[in-house]
């Protein structure tokens, strides 16, 4: 890809996904195919170009192909109950090393109608041994966790953090422990929202790489407290 060139999400796309949402039958997705394949191709160019301008920074991205990170839009036939939609109403890449099936934290793309669009990043569903490390990682070094997240990049883009918590500290953790107000978070993930007008018309590379940079310290924290085992 010419840097000097922008890349833009296909026009189509959120009227495409929009009608999914209306008409979510085989019949209809078979009518929009050949757009679904030129809106499809598309994505997978821009998870492909992400994916190359990430690993510029961090060799740990550098293997990753778009299939490794991208969601189908076929929603699990397996689990489908009767009159449950057939298809997805948005595209999702999650880009993390290990790519969308990996428990390590990561970089997520969610494109949607109607403003639902976001780039967020963190851990979804950490392993009991993976939130246990990170809550021992915060419990030690919960200062340094919070001057990330008030820097003023990451604040633009990101926000005030509202997370809901714990009603007790969790198990191996005290009332007293430092930093129990970050321990007992349920979750850490974050969201960038972005609105339909900024998704289709302004570059969309650029939109998440903007985002990238602003939370890139604060996803290296949390790497590097998933994967530190605490001191006995």
């Amino acid at each position: 890809m010419n840097k000097t060139t922008p890349m833009k999400l296909h026009h189509a796309t959120l009227e495409f996904l929009k009608a999914i949402n209306e008409h979510n039958s085989r019949t209809f997705f078979a009518t929009a195919r050949p757009l679904y394949d030129e809106i499809w191709e598309n994505v997978n160019e821009i998870c492909q170009v992400l994916i190359d301008e990430i690993a510029k920074i961090d060799s740990d991205y550098a293997d990753l192909k778009p299939k490794d990170c991208l969601f189908r839009i076929y929603r699990d036939a397996r689990r489908l109950q009767e009159g449950d939609p057939i298809y997805k109403s948005n595209f999702g890449m999650a880009i993390a090393p290990g790519g969308k099936k990996s428990q390590l934290p990561g970089f997520y793309l969610h494109i949607q109608w109607d403003g639902q669009s976001f780039f967020g990043g963190g851990i979804y569903r950490p392993s009991s041994e993976q939130l246990y490390n990170l809550r021992c990682y915060l419990r030690e070094h919960g200062q340094e966790y919070k001057k990330l997240v008030s820097k003023k990049d990451f604040k633009k883009f990101f926000g005030e953090i509202e997370w809901t918590s714990l009603t007790r500290p969790p198990r191996w953790f005290k009332p007293y422990d430092h930093h129990l107000d970050l321990i007992m978070k349920k979750q850490h993930l974050i969201y960038s929202p972005i609105s339909d007008k900024d998704l289709l018309e302004k570059d969309i590379i650029k939109l998440c790489m903007e985002r990238f940079h602003a939370a890139k310290e604060r996803m290296d924290f949390m790497m590097t407290g998933v994967l530190t085992k605490p001191h006995k």
